[in-house]
């Protein structure tokens, strides 16, 4: 059955439903612009002291990650095995190498900018990508990507506000390139597929991950495989080829993916 559209605001950031929350916001921004002036200046004042505690409780969280990431790992392995590992080594290690490669350019792109220590920034960065890393989600990664770019390394809070949530709801970095390897990986498998070094198949590939990675945002990561259709489809592959298979994978790698798009976000923030 179709997906119920969330009742209530608190539901739909429970549910990662990214396009929601944006829409609400947006809404709300534009109602405490028409407020009278001493109004809107006292409910800013609240939500900002409000935001400000959230910060300092997830400042709090942070320090139980490591406990909390070795359970959910022992957990993945205990109900998993390692059996499927060898089978889709290949795809694994791709997957692996190339966020690690986004990461380093995104990283390398945030210190060109402040030009502070590489040391000092990648410090700055540990906080986020450990939530990211922990929760593969996006959403839970904003805050201390905040606190990350605004106390840290010394960027303009309003625009840090501005352009961070933005572009983690609707510039998915992680998500499109976890479509393009997952596109790949099918057409490989499908004898019949065209040539993934046909420039019309690449070019078909890139489109429908872009595609793809925004129209799954706030889809948890097993269902968003369902957006594989979007891409295979024009090229004739069967989605179903590469689903199941991917279905192992997606646990490994898709924290990976959340720290790309977290800090490909960070990176286009500082640029911006």
């Amino acid at each position: 059955p179709a997906p119920r559209p969330p009742r209530h605001l608190a539901r739909a950031v429970q549910e990662e439903n990214y396009l929601g929350v944006l829409f609400f916001s947006i809404l709300m921004g534009v109602a405490l612009g028409y407020a009278p002036a001493d109004g809107r200046r006292s409910a800013l004042n609240i939500l900002e002291t409000f935001f400000d505690a959230l910060l300092r409780i997830i400042n709090w969280i942070i320090f139980l990650l490591p406990l909390g990431l070795s359970c959910i790992i022992a957990g993945e392995v205990g109900r998993g095995g390692l059996a499927f590992v060898p089978v889709l080594a290949k795809l694994i290690v791709v997957c692996v190498a190339t966020t690690v490669a986004a990461m380093a350019i995104f990283a390398f792109t945030i210190w060109l900018v402040v030009k502070r220590p590489i040391r000092e920034v990648l410090s700055s960065l540990r906080a986020p990508i450990t939530v990211a890393f922990a929760t593969a989600s996006s959403m839970a990664s904003i805050p201390a990507a905040m606190i990350a770019l605004k106390r840290e390394l010394g960027l303009a809070e309003e625009n840090v506000k501005l352009l961070l949530p933005l572009g983690v709801m609707i510039n998915p970095m992680g998500s499109a390139l976890f479509f393009s390897l997952s596109a790949i990986f099918a057409v490989q498998l499908h004898s019949r597929a065209p040539t993934i070094y046909e420039a019309d198949t690449l070019l078909m590939i890139v489109v429908g991950s872009v595609l793809a990675g925004v129209a799954a945002m706030g889809l948890p990561a097993t269902g968003a495989l369902n957006m594989l259709a979007l891409i295979l489809g024009p090229l004739g592959v069967p989605p179903e080829v590469g689903i199941i298979a991917l279905l192992a994978v997606t646990p490994i790698v898709d924290p990976l993916f959340t720290i790309v798009n977290v800090l490909g976000n960070c990176a286009a923030t500082t640029v911006l």
